[in-house]
C-alpha cells in the first residue's frame, strides 16, 4: 500500500468516499474527539451539554459491549452528502465516475463503493435519504445567512 493511500476504499482524503472518512474500523467523527477527551480527562460534563459525540475510550480499550461508536452518521460538504447506517452507506458523491442520483452501498460486501444497490434495497434508499432530510432540516442557517442543505 502506498503512503496516503485508502488500499481498498474508495476515494482519499478529503472525500466522502470510505477512503476519505474512515478513521477506525468503523467511522467516526471529529466531535467524539471533544467527548473522548472530556472522559480521558475525569471532567464532568455540565449538566444540560448536548454531545454528539461518542466516547471512544471504551472501543479502544476493548469495553464496548458494541462494535460501532454510532447507529446513524451524517457527512455533508457543499451539494454532496452521506449517510452511514451500520453496513450501509447512501451517497451523492460518486468516486468510480458515475453521474446524479443517489447511489446506496453495502460496505460489508463493497468496501470500494462499486456497486450500487439503489435499485435492489429501495426501502433503504429511502429510510436513509429520509434521515438524511431530517437530519439537513435541523441545521442551522450559517453565520452568512445560506441554509447549507
Amino acid at each position: 500500500m502506498l503512503m496516503g493511500s485508502a488500499g481498498p476504499l474508495s476515494g482519499n482524503k478529503n472525500q466522502l468516499a470510505e477512503g476519505g472518512i474512515r478513521v477506525y474500523t468503523e467511522p467516526v467523527m471529529s466531535f467524539d474527539f471533544y467527548t473522548t477527551f472530556l472522559a480521558a480527562a475525569g471532567a464532568v460534563i455540565p449538566s444540560g451539554a448536548d454531545l454528539s459525540g461518542a466516547n471512544l475510550l471504551p472501543f479502544v480499550t476493548g469495553e464496548a459491549t458494541s462494535r460501532r461508536p454510532h447507529d446513524l452518521l451524517f457527512w455533508m460538504d457543499g451539494r454532496h452528502f452521506a449517510v452511514r447506517w451500520g453496513d450501509w452507506k447512501l451517497s451523492n458523491f460518486y468516486s468510480h465516475g458515475s453521474k446524479g442520483g443517489v447511489a446506496l452501498y453495502n460496505l460489508r460486501d463493497d468496501i470500494g463503493e462499486t456497486h450500487d444497490q439503489s435499485t435492489i434495497r429501495p426501502d433503504i434508499k429511502r429510510n436513509l435519504l429520509d434521515e438524511y432530510r431530517m437530519w439537513c432540516a435541523r441545521m442551522p442557517v450559517s453565520a452568512s445567512g445560506i441554509k447549507n442543505c
